[in-house]
């Protein structure tokens, strides 16, 4: 599940992702497929899909299977697309996934995002809509409130969906570890942000605070 989905005036799809320093193998790959079979009209042909967009926040350093950095000094941004390995021509995709350099430090906008989205501290901040944002979500009663309850519609759509263990088995051990796993994202989730208490983390996601402490520190380590 992305943090983040929506569609523009063209109907083509945005998501956006936050990962840590550590980008799972695969972890793309299996994101688009979600996102694309998702989007799939029931009954239509592959070439009605409209086009979709993936961005992914980050600060990994590399890839598993690239040489070398994972961004070139001075760019923030890196653009994943399919190469024929004997011409070096790009292959049209569907779906344009584009991995934005949370460690940039440029003194332009991309470098100002960078550094916003790295704060905790609302007064860090310098864009002033963000700034405001954050002040009202981590400083006021309604704001945590809305956020907690954010916090468990995104679980409980993950729940319905299956995602954790990917696929329903139909048997009680099967659902429970899948319930699980699930939890166990969304709090992770929701530690990277910063915004919540352990306290209120444990409670959007019914997970014990025992676990999401374990969690913070497994994170940590």
């Amino acid at each position: 599940m992305p943090d983040l989905f929506g569609y523009d005036g063209k109907d083509e799809s945005w998501s956006v992702e936050m990962q840590n320093d550590v980008i799972e193998d695969g972890r793309l790959d299996v994101s688009r497929s979600h996102i694309v079979l998702d989007r799939m009209p029931e009954g239509k042909k592959y070439a009605s899909l409209k086009k979709g967009h993936m961005i992914v926040l980050t600060d990994a350093t590399s890839l598993t299977g690239m040489e070398g950095p994972l961004f070139v000094p001075g760019k923030p941004v890196v653009n994943i697309q399919a190469v024929d390995s004997f011409t070096g021509r790009i292959m049209p995709e569907k779906m344009e996934i584009r991995l934005f350099n949370l460690r940039y430090t440029g003194a332009d906008a991309a470098g100002d995002l960078a550094h916003d989205l790295r704060q905790s501290d609302p007064e860090k901040i310098r864009n002033s809509f963000l700034k405001m944002l954050m002040k009202r979500v981590k400083y006021t009663e309604k704001g945590e409130q809305a956020m907690c309850e954010v916090s468990r519609e995104i679980y409980r759509e993950g729940e319905i969906a299956g995602f954790g263990n990917g696929v329903r088995t139909g048997r009680k051990e099967g659902l429970r570890e899948g319930w699980k796993k699930g939890a166990m994202d969304s709090a992770r989730s929701l530690l990277q942000m910063q915004l919540l208490t352990l306290q209120q983390i444990a409670q959007a996601t019914s997970l014990s605070l025992s676990d999401v402490q374990k969690l913070q520190a497994e994170m940590k380590a």
